[in-house]
């Protein structure tokens, strides 16, 4: 059912000029946008679950717990048509779900020992096999696996022979050498890398940057590549199944709470310093129409997080609201446009955008300051105004 209850409320206006940033060369009009809550869907689901991705063929959407055991496929009219719950035993036998998304109106889930594992409503089906056995040491917040022509393309695991320890140096650097996606083929199982980081990536200085995490989203023939931790997406043209690395497209955040890399020799102390502030992350990627959306946020400064004690459950909820999400606008050719685009406070990552052109997010029932109850997706479109 669709729901307008205190839209009013939670309706974000927020403008922007792109004498800002560069214009249209079509143009030398100044265009503003706006970003606009136009409608919601309320789920037909009493509990707590967040918006993982979305299926263009069956304008459905994939709602997950937040441990990835539990799954809801919910229609536009947010009648509820899938609840899953993936189990370790009998014909499942998911013992942990290191990620979840849509594949061509299939969820897959990743799993730590069987590859890639689809469910078509709610029974298993096939897997996609990593032809090695790797190590899962991540969750992946959105899973990057693409099927095209025959070819399996996913985040490139890590292989169990490969040494791996967090205080081991040469761990990092492997990370940031080796191609970030694997591209399988389905009928020989070869897999080749594919993606690897250009030399002017920051990753490849030589200094610990922690654990990246690839967020992927593909454009028609670009790759957009992004690592997490960093200000920035790469972006790969794909020509004659060879990707090969076309730019970098930057965006500076104010106040954006960035992470300190370290030397080799200290790469066992990388992670102390995580547990003094929260980091700035880009968590997507999205295409919607003729602009790119980076989503952020900016993390939570040292400064400010030492006011709140994090044995409290008040003062973590209170670290997430001052942590909210924003969107960063790119041009067709991978131009900003502005940064700090803010979504409506109290809403949940990911963000999906669907067959209308509108980005989607759930609200956060612990952050939410919303009178909406239930579980709530809303609808924003992002609107251009000459001036």
């Amino acid at each position: 059912m669709t729901t307008t209850k205190t839209l009013r409320s939670f309706v974000l206006m927020v403008f922007f000029c792109t004498s800002c940033g560069p214009k249209s060369p079509e143009s030398s009009k100044a265009v503003s946008l706006a970003l606009e809550v136009t409608d919601s869907i309320q789920v037909d689901y009493l509990g707590e679950m967040r918006l993982q991705d979305y299926d263009p063929g069956s304008d459905q959407y994939l709602l997950v717990s937040d441990l990835f055991q539990n799954y809801l496929e919910v229609g536009a009219d947010g009648k509820v048509i899938q609840d899953k719950t993936l189990a370790e035993d009998g014909l499942d036998n998911i013992s942990t779900a290191m990620g979840l998304s849509y594949l061509d109106g299939k969820v897959i889930v990743l799993t730590p020992d069987q590859g890639y594992v689809k469910f078509e409503d709610g029974n298993r089906m096939d897997n996609v096999k990593v032809p090695y056995p790797y190590s899962t040491f991540v969750f992946y917040p959105k899973l990057g696996f693409h099927e095209i022509d025959g070819k399996a393309i996913y985040p490139n695991l890590w292989p169990e022979s490969m040494q791996m320890g967090f205080d081991n140096p040469e761990f990092y650097l492997q990370l940031y050498r080796r191609p970030i996606m694997q591209i399988q083929d389905l009928t020989s199982k070869d897999t080749l890398g594919i993606m690897s980081l250009p030399p002017s990536s920051p990753l490849s200085d030589g200094r610990i940057h922690g654990i990246p995490i690839p967020i992927v989203t593909q454009r028609g023939k670009d790759w957009l590549l992004g690592m997490w931790l960093e200000p920035r997406f790469y972006v790969y043209r794909e020509e004659a199944g060879k990707f090969e690395y076309l730019k970098t497209a930057e965006f500076d955040v104010p106040n954006w709470a960035g992470y300190s890399p370290v030397e080799p020799a200290q790469a066992g102390t990388f992670f102390d310093q995580m547990q003094t502030f929260t980091a700035a992350t880009v968590e997507d990627l999205l295409v919607m129409g003729d602009y790119v959306l980076a989503v952020y946020r900016k993390g939570v400064s040292p400064e400010r997080y030492a006011a709140f004690d994090r044995k409290k459950e008040e003062d973590r909820i209170e670290i997430h609201k001052i942590n909210p999400y924003y969107v960063a606008v790119f041009s067709k050719d991978y131009e900003l446009i502005q940064a700090d685009l803010k979504l409506p406070a109290g809403v949940h990552g990911p963000t999906v955008v669907n067959n209308n052109g509108e980005l989607m997010a759930s609200k956060n029932p612990s952050l939410s300051e919303l009178e909406d109850e239930g579980l709530i997706l809303y609808k924003m479109k992002l609107v251009e105004k000459e001036e």
